[in-house]
């Protein structure tokens, strides 16, 4: 769909066909490959090396800029980079207020999840349907556009809940620590 573009970028044929390899195998081997691992090492490296070091040294507030755009970068997709980074923004920022990287990898797995989802799952989405279903004449476009505003402010409302609960649940500590 037009909305995931910018999100999925052009790729070589062997990208193509390693993503077509993991898109289409088992499911438990695709989210574990695209979505449960990534988040794990990409914390660890992120927020529990480079975030925590960072810290030592500046300000918090540019570590977690600092490590957001470092986290962008990282992925080796400029088309990429401000949705990354944003991500990055909210993963350092929860590391950060939670003094754990347990929300931060929750959270990078339902980014990720969410991202592999619809990529699987994403031509049998209903997103045509949302005018239809309210009563009203909506072009495709903007029935997208809105059924994203939507999705998006929902998972923002999630994710803010679960630092807050991860704040409390783990005590409000104010900087990182690696969990083992």
């Amino acid at each position: 769909s037009a909305v995931l573009e910018p999100l999925l970028p052009i790729e070589s044929e062997t990208e193509v066909a390693l993503e077509t390899e993991v898109l289409d195998s088992n499911f438990l081997y695709s989210v574990l490959a695209v979505a449960v691992l990534p988040a794990i090492f990409e914390e660890i490296l992120c927020r529990g090396f480079l975030l925590s070091g960072l810290i030592g040294s500046i300000s918090r507030k540019r570590a977690i800029v600092l490590c957001s755009l470092l986290f962008a970068l990282l992925h080796f997709e400029p088309v990429r980079i401000p949705y990354t980074f944003a991500a990055g923004l909210a993963l350092s920022w929860a590391a950060v207020e939670t003094g754990s990287l347990v929300l931060p990898m929750l959270m990078h797995f339902l980014y990720n999840f969410l991202l592999f989802a619809l990529v699987r799952f994403g031509s049998d989405m209903p997103a045509a349907s949302l005018p239809e279903q309210a009563g009203q004449s909506v072009p495709g476009s903007l029935s997208e556009t809105i059924l994203w505003v939507i999705i998006g402010i929902v998972f923002l409302i999630l994710g803010l809940s679960l630092i807050r609960i991860g704040i409390r649940l783990l005590g409000g500590k104010k900087r990182i620590e690696i969990q083992q």
